[in-house]
């Protein structure tokens, strides 16, 4: 029979030939190859996303370090333990405000560390060695807004005795905030009041 001789023919020869599973196969690994890059670009991307977020949180928080600075308002002064006889330093009175378009300060005593150094005492003063008042415009908070100006008196510890001809130095640091240094040297010979800019 002709005609089951020819369909078996035909049978035989689909057997052989492989052509069709083989573009199934490149299709399988061409799916799976475009499954796994994507899968790749998306952790890349996320990766990426993350690290960009971390550096823009890093950069805001450089920002705030620096932008909340204060700056001297004025000249320093020192006041005499005696105005008629001084033997020594009292106290250092200076005034302080923001620069210009900075963030608002916390300027509350509780939280604001200030420490006094001179060639014989280094130590962070208390709260209680601190005086501040509220100069010009104020809008009556405990921060220190932009244009607004404060005065800060503090008490030197008791054992700097600070004599004629000396260095010393105060550093006002806020709870966010770079740090104010104030370095000065009182003058040859002392008197009630000084003038030490």
């Amino acid at each position: 029979m002709p005609g089951t001789r020819k369909i078996l023919h035909l049978m035989r020869r689909f057997q052989h030939e492989e052509d069709g599973i083989t573009g199934l196969e490149t299709a399988i690994v061409l799916i799976a190859f475009v499954v796994v890059s994507s899968v790749f670009a998306y952790t890349i991307l996320n990766t990426g996303m993350f690290s960009a977020d971390r550096s823009k949180e890093s950069i805001t928080a450089g920002m705030m370090q620096t932008r909340s600075n204060m700056e001297l308002k004025g000249s320093v002064t020192a006041l005499a333990d005696d105005p008629t006889a001084p033997t020594a330093v009292a106290s250092v009175k200076f005034y302080v405000g923001t620069t210009a378009a900075a963030e608002p300060i916390d300027f509350d005593p509780a939280t604001l560390v200030v420490s006094y150094t001179d060639d014989k005492v280094a130590e962070v003063l208390a709260s209680t060695d601190l005086t501040i008042t509220a100069k010009g415009t104020d809008n009556g908070d405990k921060m220190l807004d932009p244009g607004e100006t404060r005065e800060v008196v503090v008490t030197l510890p008791s054992d700097s005795a600070l004599a004629a001809n000396s260095t010393f130095s105060l550093e006002v640091r806020p709870r966010i905030g770079a740090v104010m240094n104030i370095t000065r040297t009182t003058p040859l010979e002392l008197k009630g009041l000084m003038n030490l800019s």
